[in-house]
């Protein structure tokens, strides 16, 4: 299944949409100065949480290894 998470920049903070619909409500829309979409294949939604943890973790320090690839 393909999960899709909205990243949003606000007020110079990176954050999810849903950190931002929590914090600033849905006037949240209004103050977005950037925004990407990250789309990942997972099994759930905790999945793709994790998966997406681990390509930054790789896009910043390279190669891991398997057996460490789902640590945080």
């Amino acid at each position: 299944m393909k999960y899709k998470f909205l990243i949003v920049l606000i007020e110079g903070e990176w954050m999810d949409e849903d950190d931002a619909i929590e914090e600033y409500g849905m006037s949240y829309v209004d103050m977005i100065e950037d925004s990407f979409e990250v789309e990942v294949e997972a099994k759930n939604w905790k999945d793709a949480r994790e998966r997406i943890a681990l390509a930054a973790k790789v896009l910043k320090e390279g190669p891991i290894p398997a057996s460490s690839s789902r640590e945080g």
